[in-house]
């Protein structure tokens, strides 16, 4: 039966109903939880805002995300698990991102997914001997030794922690009855992939004075850490720091994570995050009517995707302006290859994607006029300055929209001779409507001057000239806030409300969950270290890990 039914009752006993350290759950025999294994007193809590006890805010057992474990995988044992991952059902996707903990539920489904994939990848890392020799540490002809070292060695880093030694006999002694030493090794490796210390973070900690609280220990914050930056498993050298006990305080943590930032791997996790965080992840997939926008499908989805994520590396990373990330609203350049040119409706670059200046282009320049924000944004239809007003209300602004009332009719289509804005307006004249209508198209209008690809046009669906002019409260049409994108996307950098909703939204991917009212004061702090630093996002990333809560949790530990 090998590991299948050992391991699906333990993920789905531990998904269910783990009730972390807070709630009496054991911390595991053997487990030196302390970094440096010595017997150090409990450290003096952190206190919280204006002298009010800490709350380092509610967290949740979190299951690594299917990206997460793809890459997981790959870096513990050299071998791509995509094929298989595909298979998984789907993490649902709450907001913006898919590792929101509250969502991460186990089915027997995904059970079985992931036995057949650790099944799988564990077989093609012994079936290749120079792989399996680089993976394992040791050749399994060895016996008992060489799965000691696969156990103490690969579990450390697949488990995120040093194994005691009962854990290590029991991953030995579960594949005593296997016929040869490869299959020992590899049933060992599928138990390593199929065991709840692999699938989910789990949070223990240790205590500290003030009974409400709990430190993480230095491995459950190196693990908070490479999730966070590098969505993948701790490195080697992440590992030794929290052995040594450097990840116990704020400016070791730092130092690790600018270490990091240095890598390759957090700007493969930066676009993970702002293409959840815009939308763009599956644009691909949306419809548009072949006659008019012949050239859409997935080809120019993945262009459009790949030039936005070179404009955000410029703000995140790099060094263009004096406005720091917020400098991504007011772009004077993008990047553009054939079939972006066609889009944009210049000449296409002699091959790829090359830098490509707007500086002297009144409509184009900034995040909002990128084809890929255009046309996730965009509709066919009436109906597209509404949904461009709710993105930037959600997404940029991080304000709460409810969803439209059942019982509230649809759009209908302009009347002969009738522009879009004008059937909206008319639409927004019923009192039902304009409470959440006001907030959405006065918004959503100062992008009309763009298609449902995000090309130039100067005519409506209607064919209909077009007003780009709009307002942030849809109060007064007589006294526009802007006309068009370049005057919205000005007021948006300055905006404090949208450099908070920046720090919001990597709050939200960090922890895995919405913020709580917990939240407020470490969010208002980062917020004014965002703006002190000149808005660096490489700082807001630095200050958040900084912070108290990420190295604490409430002593209730994971909550259901």
């Amino acid at each position: 039966m090998r590991t299948a039914t050992i391991t699906m009752a333990s993920m789905l006993a531990l998904g269910g109903c783990y009730g972390g350290r807070g709630a009496g759950a054991p911390m595991g025999e053997g487990v030196d939880t302390d970094t440096d294994g010595s017997e150090d007193e409990p450290e003096p809590a952190p206190l919280g805002c204006d002298g009010e006890a800490f709350d380092p805010g509610p967290v949740h057992l979190r299951r690594l995300t299917h990206a997460e474990y793809a890459q997981s995988v790959r870096d513990l044992l050299d071998v791509d698990p995509t094929p298989y991952v595909t298979g998984f059902p789907a993490d649902v996707t709450t907001g913006s991102f898919d590792n929101d903990a509250a969502n991460q539920t186990i089915s027997v489904l995904l059970g079985e997914g992931y036995r057949d994939a650790a099944q799988a990848v564990a077989a093609a890392v012994v079936a290749d001997p120079a792989r399996r020799d680089a993976v394992l540490g040791c050749d399994p002809a060895q016996g008992e030794d060489c799965l000691r070292t696969i156990a103490a060695g690969l579990g450390r880093r697949a488990w995120r922690r040093p194994l005691d030694e009962d854990e290590v006999q029991a991953l030995v002694a579960l594949t005593a009855e296997q016929p040869s030493p490869d299959e020992q090794a590899t049933l060992m490796l599928e138990a390593l992939l199929q065991s709840p210390k692999f699938l989910f973070r789990v949070e223990l900690g240790e205590p500290t004075d003030d009974p409400s609280l709990v430190r993480l220990t230095g491995y459950e914050v190196g693990t908070r850490l490479s999730y966070f930056l590098w969505g993948t498993t701790p490195d080697d050298a992440l590992l030794d720091a929290a052995g040594a006990g450097e990840l116990d305080d704020a400016e070791g943590l730092a130092a690790h994570a600018r270490r990091m930032l240095e890598d390759d791997r957090a700007r493969a996790t930066l676009r993970n995050f702002t293409e959840q965080w815009f939308r763009v992840r599956d644009m691909g997939s949306q419809y548009r009517d072949p006659d008019r926008f012949p050239g859409w499908g997935e080809p120019l989805a993945a262009s459009m995707r790949e030039e936005l994520a070179l404009l955000v590396d410029d703000y995140a990373w790099g060094d263009e302006g004096d406005r720091g990330f917020m400098g991504i609203y007011t772009a004077d350049h993008g990047y553009v290859d054939a079939a972006l040119a066609e889009v944009y409706g210049v000449a296409a670059p002699a091959e790829g994607l090359a830098a490509r200046s707007w500086a002297d282009d009144a409509e184009r320049g900034g995040l909002l006029t990128t084809a890929a924000i255009l046309t996730v944004t965009g509709r066919e239809g009436v109906t597209t300055p509404i949904v461009r007003g709710r993105f930037i209300r959600e997404s940029l602004l991080c304000h709460a929209m409810p969803p439209p009332p059942p019982d509230i009719p649809m759009v209908p289509s302009p009347e002969p001779g009738q522009s879009d804005r004008e059937r909206l307006d008319q639409h927004r004249q019923d009192p039902s409507c304009a409470g959440c209508h006001d907030l959405l198209e006065p918004l959503g209008f100062g992008l009309a001057r763009y298609d449902a690809v995000g090309a130039l046009r100067t005519v409506d669906d209607q064919g209909q000239p077009i007003s780009a002019e709009g307002s942030f409260d849809g109060q007064d049409a007589s006294a526009p806030d802007f006309d068009g994108a370049a005057q919205l996307q000005a007021a948006l950098r300055d905006d404090p409300d949208v450099s908070a909703c920046v720090v919001r939204q990597v709050h939200r991917y960090a922890y895995g969950r919405a913020e709580a009212a917990a939240d407020d004061c470490a969010m208002d702090e980062l917020h004014a270290q965002f703006t002190g630093s000149g808005r660096s996002f490489v700082e807001l990333l630095a200050a958040l890990v900084r912070s108290d809560a990420f190295r604490h949790i409430p002593a209730a530990g994971q909550e259901d």
